[in-house]
């Protein structure tokens, strides 16, 4: 890959980023494929469709919300019914 195209992966990346640590699910959300999935792991799998990079797969390690289980069910929530929306 070429260090433009490699750039724009990286852009991606630090966006989704930046919607996880502002806990901005639709940021977060915005920079997957229309079939993108989420899952366990750190990964980011990429691909340029139409002309523009989108994530097809991420995994990352689970939040911990160590002695706060509600706020768990509240990211999920939140990230599912974005990734319905779009």
């Amino acid at each position: 890959m070429n260090t433009k195209e490699e750039n724009k992966v990286r852009d991606i990346y630090k966006q989704l980023l930046e919607g996880w640590n502002n806990r901005d699910a639709e940021a977060m959300c915005e920079p997957f494929a229309e079939d993108g999935e989420d899952n366990t792991h750190h990964t980011l799998v990429a691909a340029k469709r139409d002309d523009k990079w989108c994530i097809i797969l991420f995994q990352n390690t689970p939040a911990q919300f160590h002695g706060r289980p509600h706020l768990v069910q509240e990211m999920t929530d939140e990230l599912r019914q974005w990734m319905n929306e779009s």
